[in-house]
């Protein structure tokens, strides 16, 4: 019970958007389903390649969320609160990425969620750095370098 009650504190935070720098990231992914279980909220995790797929008993993939960009759009104007876990939140990504997670992260909407980055390092631009959570779980990772390409 005690990990439910660290994946509370991290979702009660205030923040939303949260990095979880781990290499046990199924561990995390499994701990956030059982706190949506356990407290009745949506859990949503973002596979590349697959999209937002909704953790739990009904199981469903959010149409349109295949890429990142895509699915932090939806996430930004969804009017439900939710829990979006990015699995494998990549080291390189496009500058319209980067715009939606600070779009998110300043968002005062009442019920806007949390979106936890799931990496076992994760850079983000300077400007997002105080809007961010950053949570150590497990064996600490090499500094990664900060990208000098950027993908959607």
């Amino acid at each position: 019970m005690k990990q439910i009650e660290q994946i509370a504190n991290i979702v009660n935070s205030g923040f939303r958007v949260a990095v979880i720098e781990s290499a046990r990231r199924d561990t995390i992914v499994d701990l956030f389903e059982q706190y949506g279980d356990y407290y009745g909220q949506g859990v949503y995790v973002w596979e590349k390649g697959i999209g937002l797929q909704r953790l739990g008993l009904e199981s469903v993939t959010i149409a349109g969320t295949r890429s990142l960009k895509d699915a932090l759009k939806f996430i930004s104007t969804s009017i439900h609160f939710g829990i979006y876990l990015i699995r494998d939140f990549p080291e390189r990504r496009s500058h319209r990425v980067n715009v939606l997670l600070r779009q998110i992260a300043e968002s005062e909407r009442a019920g806007a969620g949390l979106v936890a980055l799931l990496a076992p390092r994760v850079v983000l631009e300077p400007r997002l750095e105080p809007k961010v959570l950053t949570v150590a779980c497990g064996e600490q990772t090499q500094p990664a370098a900060i990208p000098q390409q950027a993908v959607a």
